[in-house]
């Protein structure tokens, strides 16, 4: 099957050439993963900007209306009364940015791998005038500069999904050691179903 598949696609060497480069990227990349592990992906993060400039940023921003968001806030607001909050990977933070809009009197901080997203985020929140939110340059497995016990709540958005392997049990220790009273997961995923073959998100 995949021979005879190859042999159609040969007839159309655009269409081909095209499949061959998306494969050998994917595949690279894989590869690429496998031997550095965690620090691809970081590496991505950390020099996105560089790639697709102020737009990303500002496209981020304006998902601030995702429907997740408001399950994750009503998530946070049930572990009230607290003091002050975490994300970890806030980009330039449409999550804190609703937090601290609802809670001026609570702390909230975000860390971040990306320096231009932390810039144009303490950037955003000084021009709204909201100054219980601090922005951080820094790794999900390097938080050491945070207390044990010293944020009532830690979460993440689609961060861990990006982790692998080498890091992961690191950052998830680290969350449990600096948080006092809840971790909030935010994550994607897609599962298998083995017995029907359909895919679960």
């Amino acid at each position: 099957m995949e021979h005879k598949l190859i042999l159609l696609l040969k007839k159309y060497p655009r269409i081909y050439n095209l499949i061959e480069d998306v494969y050998f990227t994917i595949r690279w990349q894989r590869i690429k993963e496998l031997f550095l592990g965690t620090k691809v992906k970081e590496n991505e993060w950390a020099t996105r900007h560089l790639r697709e400039g102020n737009k990303w940023i500002t496209n981020t921003f304006k998902g601030i209306n995702q429907p997740h968001r408001k399950i994750l806030i009503e998530k946070i607001e049930k572990s009230k009364p607290f003091t002050n909050i975490l994300e970890i990977g806030s980009g330039c933070s449409p999550n804190l940015y609703l937090l601290a809009k609802k809670n001026p009197n609570i702390n909230f901080c975000g860390v971040d791998i990306n320096p231009l997203v932390i810039k144009k985020g303490n950037e955003l929140f000084k021009k709204n005038k909201l100054n219980n939110v601090n922005l951080y340059l820094g790794k999900a497995d390097k938080l050491s500069h945070f207390l044990d016990n010293s944020c009532d709540v830690v979460f993440t958005d689609a961060v861990l999904i990006y982790i692998g392997p080498d890091k992961i049990k690191k950052i998830i220790n680290e969350m449990i050691r600096i948080t006092k009273k809840k971790i909030i997961l935010v994550e994607w995923n897609v599962f298998t179903n083995k017995q029907t073959n359909k895919q679960i998100y």
